[in-house]
């Protein structure tokens, strides 16, 4: 695996190394700033998908339902929402316990890991290209993307599975091939499309040594490190989720849950649940199909007619522009550069993006799937990553990454869910 180099005098090692804990500080309390600020506005609303998980979290909990709503008379105790695994419903009804019902209790956990999820992203690529600047730039850009920050202030499963992801990723590249296995079934408990971390990792470590048949001892090390992972990984899943279904949900075991998903995954097609929130995968680079999570106007009326509705909260489920827009000159870029260079960084970002965003492409072409615009969430930290190393390209002028952060930063205050002080 990637190590991290060592270069210049230990003086210099510790000054630098001073300024960047500075700045990845900053940046994480600033992440987390933006993801607290005004977290219960507007007061008591449910966003988008919270009205099916904070309802789900109620049952779970004993508490009551409001009429009318999702999961209205649904069995205590029991999670309702069985076309997901329950890990993530269970954490949002343990902060919910410890808070309260209400926006702290619902969101924290979306924020905590929406800011984890930073940090790792941050740690991760450190780790697999030993350059700080580059780690640090990334992390950067994924705080400021909008479907990240959206995400990472309402409670839905999303962010939480990648967060996980993020951790078995990160654990694996550090040689922690045990703790990887560990990490990524907690992924998968919180969204089944966890399984795609695992095949991020099977897919770099076949890139890696595909050119290379002959190193025979390279392949077995890495067969081992994966059968391990995987081993790890399944009886974590077993042991962790066997007692939490019998105890929450209405399946007496995982398989059974699983299979149960999979069958909803398979019935969800365009065809039979037509919808208008509903987009290609392909329309995602282009930001086509935004989905409105929650918007709340300022009518102006004059003779009781409405002349005016300006936006005052405007939650919008699509990417910053100055992300998404460059995704298919950051994977060409990925793609020269890991065949010309063979590092691991490309090859693993190659690897991220192609697991994270080509099963939805198989999907949709093939079955008709059901997708929609935030599925691309676990495909932005590889994108974001590709931006980082293309931007710091050593061939490119000095200034054009301070103009393109200057870019995202301008795109992420024009999608700003609120538009006035509420």
């Amino acid at each position: 695996m990637a190590s991290v180099p060592t270069e210049g005098s230990t003086k210099e090692t510790t000054k630098t190394s001073l300024w960047l804990a500075l700045a990845l500080s900053a940046l994480l309390l600033g992440t987390l700033f933006l993801r607290l600020l005004w977290l219960d506005k507007p007061a008591g609303a449910l966003i988008f998908d919270e009205v099916y998980y904070v309802n789900a979290a109620r049952v779970i909990l004993g508490w009551p339902v409001p009429e009318g709503a999702h999961y209205y008379g649904a069995p205590i105790g029991i999670d309702p929402n069985s076309e997901h695994l329950p890990l993530a419903k269970l954490v949002i009804a343990v902060s919910m316990r410890l808070f309260g019902d209400n926006a702290v209790g619902w969101r924290l956990p979306s924020v905590l890991m929406g800011t984890g999820a930073v940090g790792l992203l941050f740690l991760l690529l450190r780790r697999l290209s030993g350059r700080a600047g580059l780690a640090l730039f990334a992390a950067f850009v994924f705080s400021l993307d909008n479907l990240a920050f959206v995400h990472s202030r309402i409670a839905t499963l999303d962010i939480q599975m990648v967060f996980f992801m993020l951790l078995g990723l990160y654990l694996y590249v550090a040689g922690r091939a045990v703790l990887a296995g560990a990490a990524l079934a907690l992924a998968v408990m919180s969204k089944l499309t966890g399984v795609y971390g695992v095949g991020a990792i099977a897919g770099y470590e076949v890139l890696r040594l595909l050119p290379q048949p002959q190193a025979r001892a390279a392949w077995r090390d890495i067969a081992g490190n994966l059968a391990l992972m995987l081993g790890v990984g399944l009886v974590f899943f077993l042991l962790v989720l066997w007692p939490i279904d019998r105890q929450w949900t209405a399946f007496p075991d995982p398989l059974r849950h699983v299979a149960h998903i999979l069958q909803y995954g398979v019935n969800m097609t365009s065809d039979r649940y037509p919808s208008t929130i509903e987009s290609a995968p392909w329309q995602w680079l282009v930001n086509q199909e935004p989905i409105v999570y929650l918007k709340v106007g300022n009518d102006v009326r004059v003779d009781g007619k409405l002349v005016q509705s300006q936006p005052v909260v405007d939650f919008q489920g699509e990417m910053n522009p100055y992300v998404i827009f460059l995704a298919p000159l950051v994977l060409a870029y990925l793609l020269v550069r890991a065949v010309t260079t063979r590092e691991s960084l490309p090859l693993f970002l190659l690897a991220l993006a192609g697991a994270t965003y080509l099963p939805s492409v198989l999907t949709a072409t093939l079955d008709h799937r059901a997708s929609y615009i935030y599925y691309f969430l676990p495909v932005l930290p590889a994108l974001c990553a590709g931006i980082a190393y293309l931007m710091l390209d050593r061939r490119l002028p000095r200034y054009l990454p301070v103009a393109y952060a200057l870019g995202v930063v301008f795109g992420f205050a024009m999608l700003f869910p609120f538009r006035a002080i509420p």
